[in-house]
C-alpha cells in the first residue's frame, strides 16, 4: 500500500504471493497424508504398538496440521478480501456511468447562445436547468448577483413544491454575507417556482455554490444548487452538482457578458463613446427625419453647429486627458441648456450639432445666446492651476428659410460658424439667406480651383527676399505658395489655404510647392537659405518629414541650406515631439526657424526648449515701430537681447519703410524681410 493506492506491481505481488501460499499448503497436505501412510505402515510392521495405538498417533498429527493450515488459509483471505473491497472501492469511486456521460455531452451540444437567449439569460437558465434534472434531481438552484454597490440580487428557482422557503432563504443570506456586508445593502429576492413535486418533511438542506467572474462585477456573482435530502449524496451524485455548476456558471457567465457588450456596441452604434451624446451618423439620420416631418406637417425648425474655439491649444497645452474632459464638460452644458427633446451631438472632434425641433431662427438664436453665456461661465481646471472658460462659435439656420435638404441646412450652418470664427469668434452668426447663397458660391469655386490646381499642378512657389539688415546682403529667401486660377490670374495664398485645410489637402499642396522650390534652388545654383512653412501636424507627420527628407536627397540638396519655419501657435505641437524634431531635422542638419513670434501665449518659454536658428518676429510689432511707440519697441529689444544671448538670429516680417528698417537696424535686429526691400517674385534672383 503506497499513499493510500494498490499499484498494479504491488497487487501482481499480491496476487503471486497468495497463490503460492495456497498451493504450498494443498503440496504440504498432500506431504502430510502420505507421511502418515508411511508412518502406520512402519508402527505395524515394527510390532511395538496395535493398530489403535498407531491410528491414534497418525490422526493426532494430522488434526495437528489441518488446524494450523486453516487458521493460516483463514488470514490469507481475509486479508485478501480486505484488499479486494478497497480496490473496488477506488474503482467504485472513479467510475462514471457511460449513460451519464452521454446525458451531458448531449445537453452541452443543444445549448445555443442565440441573440433571443442572450437578451433573456433567466428563461434560457431554467430551460437548461430542468433538462439537468435529469442528471441530479435538486430542488432548488439560485444566482446572487450585485447591480450595485447597495443592492444584492438573488434569482431564486425553485423546482419542486417547498411549502417553507425560509430555511433556503436563511441558507443563502449566509453566502451572501461571505461575499458582501449585508448591514448596508439591501437584498432584492426574485423567485420563480418552476416544479411541482413536494420535497422531502424531514431532511436536511444540502447547499453546493461557486462563485464565478468576479473580476467582472455586472456579469459575475455566486452560483449555487440545493436539495432537502435524508443521506449524504454518493460521490457520483456530487460529481453531476458539480458539473451543473460548472455548466450553468459558463451558460450565466457568458449570456450576461454577451448581452452587456451588444448593449455596449448598439450604445456605441448610436452614442459618442466620450460624450455620451449622438453620433454624426445618428444625427445626420435625425436631420432627415426632422426634414421630412416639417414638410409633411408645415412648420419650421432650427439647425446650429458649434464649434469650439481654441480646443486645439487646450488639447496641445495640457495634454489629450484635459481635453477629452474639456469635451465631457461641454456636453453637460449642452445637456442641461436644451430641452428634453432637442437632438444634440458630437459630430467630430471638437464640433457638435444641436436639432430643434418646430422652434423657429428667433427663438433658436436664444437658444444658441443661452448656450453661450453657460459656455463662458463655465470653468474648466486644468493641471497648472488655471481655469479656462469654454468658448465657441455659434451657425444657426432654418428650415427651410436657409435650406431644404439635409445638405444645404449643414452646409448653411457651418458658413455662418465658420463667419463666426471669422468675426473674432465667441459669437452667434445667423447669416442672410442671400449671404449663404454667396459665400456658398465662393466656397465652390474655391474648392473646384483647389482640386483642380492639385490635379493640374497650378501650384507655384514665390520667393520673398530675406535680407542682412548690416550689409543689406541677401540671406535668403521664404518659399510663399500662389495659386494660378481658371483665367490665368495669381491667387494669394489667403484666398484657398483655410479651404484646403479644411479640405486636407494642405498636404498635397505643400508637396508640390516644396519640389517646385528645390527644383529652382537646383537649376540656379542657389546656395542660400530656403525657408519653408510647415504646419504643426506635418512636423509630427513621419511620413511627410520621411517624404522632406528622401526629396532634398533627390536633389542633393544640402540640408543646411533649408530653414523649417513654425508658427508660434503650432510650438505646443513641437514640444510634444520633441526628439523627433531633433533626430529627424537639426540631427540632419535642416534649420528651425520660429514664425509669428510673440503672437502666442508663452513666447520665451518655447525658446528654452525648441532648437530654433531663426525667431522671425511677429509683424504686428514691426509695422508701427516707426511711429515711435516705447512699448513695440521695448519688446523688439527684449527679444532681440535674449535671443543674442542664446545665440539665436532675428528676423524683423513685414518691414515697409526705411524709417522701421533703421530703427531695427539700431535695435540690433539681424535680418527683415517686407514689401520695402523686396515683393515676392517668381523666380529666385
Amino acid at each position: 500500500m503506497k499513499n493510500g493506492n494498490l499499484g498494479f506491481e504491488q497487487l501482481e505481488e499480491e496476487i503471486s504471493y497468495k497463490f503460492g501460499r495456497a498451493l504450498e499448503n494443498m503440496l504440504r497436505d498432500i506431504s502430510v497424508v502420505e507421511g502418515f501412510k508411511i508412518t502406520l505402515k512402519e508402527c505395524l510392521e515394527s510390532g511395538n504398538g496395535n493398530i489403535e495405538i498407531c491410528l491414534e498417533k497418525g490422526m493426532d498429527t494430522i488434526i495437528d496440521h489441518v488446524k494450523d493450515t486453516t487458521l493460516s488459509n483463514i488470514d490469507l483471505v481475509r486479508d485478501g478480501l480486505k484488499k479486494s473491497l478497497f480496490i473496488l472501492k477506488l474503482l467504485k469511486d472513479s467510475y462514471i456511468e457511460k449513460e451519464l456521460l452521454q446525458k451531458e455531452n448531449d445537453l452541452i451540444k443543444n445549448i445555443i447562445f442565440s441573440k433571443d437567449n442572450i437578451d433573456n439569460w433567466e428563461k434560457f437558465s431554467e430551460k437548461i436547468l430542468r433538462d439537468l434534472r435529469s442528471i441530479f434531481d435538486f430542488h432548488f438552484f439560485f444566482g446572487i448577483f450585485k447591480p450595485s454597490e447597495d443592492m444584492v440580487k438573488v434569482h431564486l428557482m425553485c423546482f419542486a413544491d417547498i411549502k417553507d422557503i425560509k430555511p433556503v432563504k436563511k441558507e443563502i443570506l449566509k453566502i451572501i454575507r461571505m461575499f458582501t456586508d449585508t448591514k448596508n445593502t439591501k437584498v432584492k429576492w426574485i423567485n420563480r417556482h418552476v416544479g411541482g413535486e413536494e420535497v422531502p418533511k424531514s431532511g436536511e438542506i444540502y447547499i453546493k455554490f461557486r462563485e464565478f467572474l468576479p473580476e467582472f462585477p455586472n456579469v459575475g456573482g455566486v452560483l449555487g444548487i440545493g436539495k432537502f435530502i435524508e443521506k449524504p449524496l454518493l460521490p457520483k451524485e456530487e460529481e453531476a452538482v458539480n458539473f451543473i455548476i460548472s455548466l450553468m456558471s459558463l451558460i450565466i457567465g457568458s449570456s450576461k457578458a454577451l448581452s452587456t457588450a451588444i448593449s455596449e456596441l448598439e450604445f456605441l452604434a448610436e452614442r459618442d463613446a466620450l460624450t455620451e451624446l449622438f453620433n454624426r451618423r445618428v444625427f445626420d439620420s435625425f436631420l432627415n427625419y426632422e426634414i421630412t416631418r416639417a414638410k409633411r406637417k408645415g412648420y419650421r425648425f432650427s439647425l446650429m453647429m458649434i464649434d469650439l474655439d481654441n480646443f486645439k491649444y487646450v488639447n496641445d497645452a495640457y495634454g489629450h486627458h484635459i481635453g477629452d474632459l474639456f469635451l465631457k464638460e461641454v456636453a453637460s452644458v449642452l445637456k442641461q441648456v436644451l430641452r428634453e427633446g432637442d437632438i444634440v451631438a458630437r459630430i467630430g472632434g471638437d464640433e457638435f450639432g444641436v436639432i430643434l425641433s418646430e422652434t423657429p431662427i428667433d427663438k433658436a438664436k436664444q437658444v444658441a445666446q443661452r448656450i453661450l453665456k453657460a459656455f463662458n461661465e463655465k470653468k474648466v481646471a486644468v493641471p497648472d492651476g488655471n481655469l479656462i472658460s469654454i468658448r465657441a462659435s455659434i451657425g444657426v439656420v432654418e428650415f427651410p428659410t436657409h435650406g431644404t435638404t439635409s445638405k444645404e441646412l449643414v452646409r448653411a450652418a457651418d458658413l455662418a460658424m465658420y463667419k463666426a470664427k471669422d468675426m473674432g469668434k465667441n459669437m452667434v452668426i445667423i447669416l442672410d439667406p442671400q449671404n449663404i447663397k454667396f459665400s456658398l458660391e465662393n466656397q465652390n469655386e474655391k474648392y473646384r480651383l483647389i482640386l483642380r490646381s492639385i490635379d493640374e499642378s497650378k501650384l507655384m512657389p514665390f520667393f520673398q527676399p530675406i535680407f542682412n539688415i548690416e550689409n543689406h546682403s541677401v540671406i535668403g529667401y521664404e518659399v510663399l505658395s500662389r495659386l494660378i486660377d481658371h483665367e490665368g490670374y495669381v491667387a494669394s495664398a489667403s484666398r484657398f489655404i483655410d479651404m484646403a485645410e479644411r479640405l486636407g489637402t494642405i498636404r498635397d499642396i505643400d508637396r508640390i510647392i516644396i519640389r517646385k522650390a528645390l527644383e529652382q534652388k537646383v537649376e540656379t545654383n542657389f546656395d542660400k537659405l530656403l525657408f519653408i512653412n510647415l504646419s504643426g501636424r506635418e512636423i509630427k507627420d513621419k511620413d511627410f518629414m520621411e517624404y522632406i527628407a528622401n526629396i532634398v536627397e533627390e536633389y542633393k540638396v544640402k540640408p543646411e541650406e533649408i530653414v523649417f519655419e513654425i508658427t508660434e501657435k503650432t510650438a505646443v505641437d513641437v514640444l510634444l515631439v520633441l526628439q523627433d524634431i531633433r533626430v529627424n531635422l537639426t540631427n540632419k542638419g535642416f534649420k528651425l526657424a520660429i514664425d509669428d513670434f510673440g503672437s502666442g501665449y508663452s513666447s520665451f518659454y518655447y525658446l528654452k526648449y525648441i532648437p530654433a536658428s531663426f525667431v522671425k518676429i511677429d509683424g504686428e510689432f514691426i509695422k508701427e515701430l516707426y511711429l515711435g511707440g516705447d512699448k513695440d519697441i521695448a519688446f523688439v529689444e527684449s527679444i532681440q537681447f535674449l535671443c543674442s544671448k542664446l545665440n539665436i538670429k532675428t528676423i524683423a516680417e513685414c518691414v515697409e519703410n526705411k524709417e522701421t528698417l533703421e530703427i531695427l537696424k539700431k535695435i540690433g535686429i539681424n535680418y527683415a524681410q517686407g514689401f520695402y526691400l523686396g515683393m515676392p517674385v517668381e523666380k529666385l534672383i
